[in-house]
């Protein structure tokens, strides 16, 4: 009889770890993969009608907790994982503007102020 237990259990021990590294190599194909699709994409951000760069501008990709933003150069890098991600660029005092992503990985951007200030 106890031999039918600790067979039983050793046999149920095994099925558990035949699942636990299935799972864990799907997760790892799964994190190879992003990190193939992912990219990082870089640019300025300027004033329109000024040529002067932007800093404090908040640059996210819409729809994820994704963001970053800009310095006094007005440069910016985000990671993106899809070419078909949204780019969200806001500053209290411009308007707010949404780029669709193509292949690029450049994108330089002139915000308006906002017509209120």
């Amino acid at each position: 009889m106890i031999r039918k237990h600790a067979l039983l259990l050793l046999m149920t021990v095994g099925i558990l770890q035949l699942s636990w590294k299935a799972v864990t190599r799907e997760e790892r194909n799964s994190t190879t993969q992003q990190r193939r699709s992912q990219r990082t994409i870089t640019g300025t951000i300027l004033a329109a009608g000024e040529s002067t760069p932007i800093e404090g501008v908040s640059v996210a990709v819409k729809g994820t907790k994704t963001v970053s933003g800009t310095q006094a150069d007005g440069i910016y890098y985000i990671p993106v994982t899809e070419k078909d991600s949204i780019l969200v660029f806001s500053h209290c005092d411009f308007d707010t503007l949404e780029v669709k992503l193509t292949a690029a990985s450049e994108y330089n951007i002139s915000l308006s102020r906002k017509k209120n200030q």
